[in-house]
């Protein structure tokens, strides 16, 4: 039976990372949401959690526990800065060098990546978390629109760096330009920031109007009108 105990079958802390997930749905600038909004996409703080959490040993001591749920914390919120992710790409080394029972004095830059493998990896969330702790990071999704989702988030941007975002700017501007040549004149030019007032064209027009509102009850009465009329000329 094996030994190998990892920290995410001893304790993660499930609140903090429940209130991180459920803030990150209101993330709009920076999140892989915006690319795409994915119908199954996991929290990327859950996400983070689990693969920190899968890739670092089960605390042997309760001081120890104490740390990692600090630590786990603080990586675990949208904010987690370079120093933070910086932290845990050490520990999940020092934890695979333990692992591949390599010597204790063998540099970090020297111990091999641990191999992430997700077989339905969807929207890419797991994948995403696993490149930025540093992990050699392998994505399977027979979808075609999530496998192209993947490849703008995952291999793109380390293919072709900031070339790849002034191209994304480029044919952004030209799409912009063609559609405002084809349906332009259907829509008033409006600047960012800019408040419109509303005008109540349609409450002006019935306000001006001349038509005669009847009620049930008046409506009922000269319907009542008519017949008894119609009654007296046949009689």
């Amino acid at each position: 039976m094996s030994t190998d105990r990892r920290l995410i079958e001893d304790f993660i802390p499930i609140k903090e990372i429940s209130v991180e997930s459920a803030r990150e749905k209101s993330i709009r600038k920076g999140h892989i949401s915006t690319l795409h909004l994915w119908w199954a996409r996991r929290p990327l703080v859950a996400a983070r959690a689990a693969v920190f959490a899968s890739l670092v040993a089960a605390p042997e001591t309760s001081q120890k526990r104490t740390a990692l749920s600090k630590a786990m914390i603080e990586l675990c919120k949208w904010e987690a800065g370079e120093a933070t992710i910086a932290k845990a790409k050490r520990q999940i080394l020092e934890a695979q060098r333990e692992r591949l029972n390599l010597p204790a004095d063998t540099p970090l830059n020297e111990v091999p990546p641990p191999k992430v493998l997700d077989m339905f990896s969807g929207g890419g969330a797991i994948p995403l978390e696993a490149l930025r702790l540093g992990c050699e990071t392998y994505a399977v999704e027979l979808n075609p629109v999530a496998h192209i989702i993947e490849l703008c988030t995952l291999v793109y941007p380390q293919k072709y760096g900031k070339q790849l975002a002034d191209e994304v700017e480029k044919w952004g501007n030209w799409v912009i330009e063609k559609v405002r040549e084809e349906i332009g004149d259907l829509y008033p030019a409006i600047k960012v920031g800019e408040v419109l007032q509303e005008e109540p064209q349609q409450l002006e027009l019935l306000e001006h109007s001349k038509i005669k509102q009847l009620s049930l009850a008046q409506t009922n009465f000269n319907t009542s009108c008519i017949f008894m009329d119609a009654h007296c000329e046949m009689s």
